[in-house]
């Protein structure tokens, strides 16, 4: 190693015909990764099976709630049906711009199909959530969907729209800040388990892997909001009181976020799963699901993408792409939210 000539590492590295196919670099702390699936604790491997329990218990609840709705003849249909198309034109896009093409018509022919698949089960279970808490929302919280469903109706330049999308930017901005506060202990000397920051190493694989990881974080962010607002709208109904359930809805979301590593991991899981829960919760029940939804693909963007101050690194263009991205959904946003207004108002009219 460079500066410590008495730690050595090993560089492995393999070709397939002259083309670099794999390269890892092995530090003397490096663990081999088939002792990863053992090390999962019978406590992690329980929050695992209770995550999918509960993900199926919801979408059979989400199905039922959506039966009665179509029933009762009580659901946005026009607004589900926007939703389920959207989701499932980016779900193909994603995987087509993902996968890896070549020139067999048997291979390209799979893929294409899988990506069919997977787009029309995400579209399809967006549809179902939408027509699940849709009269629900309208009913118990009917401000929460008011920025959502203009902007499904397609008026971009809403006022509101625009007004949400920047609470939405705002608090994503918030939880980042939860990310950082790891850097206080860290700045003291603590010692603390690795940042969760610049991980998504697709980002770095062109511009199509790019634009695919967005299409993914769009797709995760608003799947997830739809999904939040479905266990407070359920226990709403099942506990017949709105505090009672924003307690209990807050719990079991402490649990399940990122499969439920508030008991299974260390202690900044908990500490970062506890505030991000409390914020999550306080957005969605004052600015509503679009905020919501904003705030979860702001968060997930900065944290993936890999992150660099050195803006000449090969490597930084993904990060100068993403940050230019927000910025220019903050722009349109404040553009939208000001309703045609001046900039500064009538300050300078006066």
């Amino acid at each position: 190693m460079p500066g410590r000539a008495d730690m050595r590492v090993r560089i492995e590295a393999a070709s397939y015909k002259n083309h670099p196919v794999s390269f890892q670099i092995v530090w003397p702390w490096t663990e081999p990764p088939r002792t990863d699936a053992s090390q999962r604790t019978g406590l992690q491997r329980l929050t695992d099976a209770t995550s999918i329990a509960i993900w199926v218990v919801m979408l059979a609840g989400a199905v039922l709630l959506g039966r009665r709705n179509l029933r009762a003849n009580r659901s946005d249909r026009r607004g589900a049906a926007r939703l389920a198309i959207g989701m499932t034109a980016a779900s193909i896009a994603l995987n087509l711009l993902a996968a890896t093409h070549v020139a067999n018509p048997g291979i390209e022919r799979m893929q294409i199909a899988g990506a069919i698949a997977f787009g029309a089960f995400n579209g399809g279970t967006v549809w179902i959530y939408y027509l699940a808490i849709e009269p629900y929302a309208r009913r118990f919280w009917p401000d929460a969907l008011l920025g959502w469903t203009r902007l499904l109706s397609g008026h971009l330049r809403d006022p509101r729209v625009g007004r949400e999308l920047l609470i939405g930017l705002v608090f994503g901005a918030v939880g980042l800040l939860i990310d950082l506060a790891k850097l206080v202990p860290m700045a003291l000397g603590w010692r603390i388990p690795g940042l969760p920051f610049g991980n998504g190493l697709q980002y770095l694989d062109g511009v199509p892997s790019l634009v695919a990881q967005w299409l993914e974080i769009v797709i995760g962010a608003l799947s997830s909001a739809l999904a939040i607002a479905l266990i407070f709208l359920v226990l709403r109904l099942l506990l017949k009181r709105t505090q009672a359930a924003l307690i209990v809805g807050f719990l079991i979301l402490l649990l399940l976020l990122n499969n439920g590593s508030f008991i299974s991991g260390n202690w900044f899981d908990r500490f970062n799963n506890l505030g991000f829960t409390l914020l999550l919760t306080f957005v969605l029940h004052r600015f509503g699901l679009l905020a919501t939804a904003t705030a979860l693909f702001v968060d997930n963007t900065m944290t993936s993408v890999p992150l660099t101050t050195n803006l000449a690194a090969w490597w930084s263009g993904p990060m100068i792409a993403s940050l230019i991205m927000l910025i220019a959904i903050g722009w349109l946003a404040y553009s939208a939210a000001r309703a045609g207004q001046p900039l500064f108002g009538t300050v300078l009219e006066d």
